[in-house]
């Protein structure tokens, strides 16, 4: 019946989204091509990986929420209880399509996110309704459309741009970033495509400078006149003989009248705040994603005194926002028919910090009762032992109430 409803459903999607070309989708597809900047260089979200600061900072990302464990947890009146049974369980925490596990489903579907703004992976379901296969779509080739229909509803549908199928929201997982609208994301690289061009022309301008010249800048002085195509030779065999990095520290000679004049306005890139100026894009990167400098390897400002410090705020500033939209999208839609149940991908164990840290606030939870020595011991991966279920406290302890009652009697 539920079927039945949703076929009738897409049925009444205006003419205007069913019959939409490509060109309906100038957005995605110009994404591909590249986006407008400022700074001379074709900035898109396949080329700006070429640029070691975005590839640290989507790879660490991706790469972080993709190995953490996922678990299908089923809710009761004691808290939520792992339910490794469930029907979804194996596609989330092993195998979601026939091509990839669940490492690259996450990996690729997060990158997609962090690149593109907007990661889809269509739900396949059988007969009854079930999620069997979860399928990752080209982000470039996908449009969503909002629907107004004349009796009132709203719906939302995507169109496929390679296959022309349209497919309901209910079908697709749809891991949106910042929007004005409140369903498709923009792409970071697209914001930051001015702040990423910068990064690639100090890296290609770097080539350019070890390649061409980078120890010999000015001009050579010869004082009798030559004829163009003297002019070129001359130039042109100076260059190959003496300059760029092979030629580094050779010594040149020059033909009778002939001088080599140093340019004094040409500075070596120290000078010219090369270095500085790249570590400033990295920081740079680091803040349109969200990320201490230090995770994409930029470690100046970082001391073993804060580290620990930003790599909690890592955790909870940039990957549980991620994750918590991961686990929404599939508890909403891929696990509709069991509305008990819920995804969550396991941070805590990021957060333990070192292990001195970790014994004196497990010595604290045990010694409240918050936690008893089992609970403990599932925390740190350790397998279970009998009489470890129960809690203790100190028999030197009772309650103020007693206390004072006590204190009132003597």
């Amino acid at each position: 019946m539920l079927e039945g409803l949703k076929k009738l459903f897409v049925r009444d999607i205006p003419e205007s989204v069913v019959s939409a070309r490509s060109e309906g989708s100038v957005a995605p597809l110009s994404a591909w091509m590249g986006f407008n900047n400022n700074v001379g260089v074709n900035v898109s979200p396949m080329s700006a990986l070429s640029f070691s600061a975005v590839y640290a900072a989507v790879n660490l990302i991706a790469g972080d929420i993709s190995t953490l464990p996922l678990s299908i947890y089923r809710s009761t009146d004691k808290g939520g209880v792992k339910d490794n049974s469930h029907n979804q369980s194996h596609l989330l925490r092993k195998k979601p399509n026939p091509i990839q596990n669940s490492v690259v489903y996450r990996r690729t579907l997060i990158a997609n996110f962090l690149l593109w703004g907007n990661g889809y992976a269509k739900i396949h379901r059988d007969n009854r309704n079930i999620p069997y296969r979860y399928e990752i779509l080209k982000p470039y080739a996908v449009e969503p459309y909002k629907v107004t229909f004349p009796d009132g509803r709203v719906g939302l549908f995507y169109k496929n741009y390679i296959t022309g199928e349209i497919i309901d929201s209910a079908d697709m997982i749809h891991l949106a970033d910042l929007s004005m609208d409140g369903i498709k994301g923009y792409s970071k690289i697209s914001i930051a495509a001015s702040s990423v061009g910068l990064g690639m022309n100090a890296t290609e301008f770097g080539n350019n400078y070890y390649k061409k010249g980078a120890f010999m800048s000015g001009y050579l002085k010869v004082k009798r006149k030559l004829m163009p195509e003297g002019r070129k030779n001359l130039k042109n065999d100076f260059i190959t003989q003496y300059a760029g990095r092979d030629n580094a520290g050779s010594i040149a000679i020059l033909e009778e009248d002939t001088e080599f004049k140093p340019f004094e306005m040409a500075m070596p890139m120290a000078d010219a705040q090369f270095l500085e100026s790249r570590k400033f894009q990295i920081e740079d990167i680091a803040r349109f994603f969200n990320t201490p400098p230090h995770k994409i390897g930029h470690l100046e400002k970082s001391s073993f005194n804060n580290i620990e410090q930003q790599n909690t705020e890592y955790v909870v500033n940039t990957l549980q926002p991620i994750a918590k939209l991961f686990e929404l999208e599939h508890d909403i839609k891929a696990l509709s028919e069991d509305p008990e149940c819920y995804v969550k991908i396991e941070l805590k164990g990021l957060l333990r910090g070192d292990i001195k840290s970790r014994s004196e606030y497990y010595k604290t939870m045990i010694d409240r009762a918050v936690l008893s020595p089992n609970e403990v011991r599932a925390l740190e991966d350790l397998a279970p032992y009998d009489g470890g279920d129960v809690r203790m406290l100190p028999l030197n302890m009772t309650d103020i109430e007693n206390f004072s009652n006590k204190e009132g009697n003597k």
